[in-house]
Formats: structure tokens, sequence, C-alpha cells
């Protein structure tokens, strides 16, 4: 080690050097997220809470919890803000031509959800900071509209049993 002080010290440099240049030119990633508490209940059982039945509740939690997290990765509820990211990022001279949503999805989002519980993470990490909050915020109004029609549609089906139901009653 001592005969060879000087190349030793000089290929620390050289390497620390070019260790340093490379780190430099390597574009930062930013990255911002939220958390989904989701809800256990299955719109397909509204119908059977609101008219006191048993309509054969076959859904489990697990399965219901799966079912939001595969709404929320689905296409319907995130090609808006693909094409958002990718309107964004062309107006700052980036090429998107050949950008495809699955590798923008697998790229950019990574939904979790807790172990043990039904909190699901959403992470986006993009390199350009700008863009990360809108697009947490669209994810979330998105999967929030998305969520709220399975509602109404669910209420509306319940509605339509109740009023069928009373019908036949005044029948009597």
């Amino acid at each position: 080690l001592l005969r060879n002080k000087i190349s030793i010290t000089i290929g620390s440099v050289l390497f620390f050097t070019f260790s340093a240049l490379i780190s430099l030119n390597i574009p930062k990633t930013w990255q911002g997220g939220f958390q989904i508490v989701l809800q256990s209940k299955s719109n397909s059982n509204v119908l059977s809470d609101i008219a006191g039945l048993d309509l054969g509740k076959n859904n489990t939690q697990s399965t219901d919890i799966k079912t939001q997290i595969g709404i929320l990765e689905s296409p319907s509820v995130l090609l808006p803000i693909f094409e958002f990211v990718k309107s964004e990022k062309s107006k700052k001279d980036i090429n998107t031509d050949d950008w495809v949503f699955n590798k923008w999805k697998e790229d950019h989002l990574n939904i979790t959800l807790e172990e043990g519980t039904k909190i699901l993470n959403l992470e986006y990490k993009d390199q350009n900071k700008d863009i990360i909050l809108p697009t947490l915020r669209m994810i979330s109004e998105t999967y929030q509209r998305y969520t709220g029609e399975q509602n109404k549609e669910a209420a509306r089906a319940a509605i339509f049993y109740l009023d069928k139901q009373i019908k036949e009653l005044n029948k009597l």
C-alpha cells in the first residue's frame, strides 16, 4: 500500500470525479403521494342492507378491497390522468409520441395496500416536480367521482327494488 500510494490516490481521485460527474448528470426524480381508506362494504350489498335481507352476501372484505384497488388501477380511472401528464410533458417539448399507458403506470405509479389494514398508499413520481400535485389531485378526484357514481347506481337499484316491493304490498 505504501509503495503504491500515488497510484491508489490517483485512482481514488479519478473514481470520485467520475462518480460525481455521473451523479450530477442523473435527472432528479420527485415523488408525492396520499392515502385512501377503502370502504369495507361492497356497493352490491346496499340493496340487501336497506331491505334488511340476506341476499347471499358472498363478497368478502378482501375481495371488495381488491376490487377497489383494481378500480383505482384501471384505465377508466387513470387514462384521463395519463392524457393530462402527456399533454403537460408535450408543453415542455418532451416527446410523448411513444408513451404507452401500461409502461407509464408501471414507471410512475406505485399503489400498495398496507398490510393488515384497509389503507391504500398511492405514490406518483416524476422528474417534473410541478406536475406531481396536479396529477395526485386528478387521481384522487377521478377515483372519488368513479366510486360516487357506483354508490349512486347502487342507491338507484335499492330505491327501484323498494318501490317495487311497496307496489306489491299495496296490491295485497
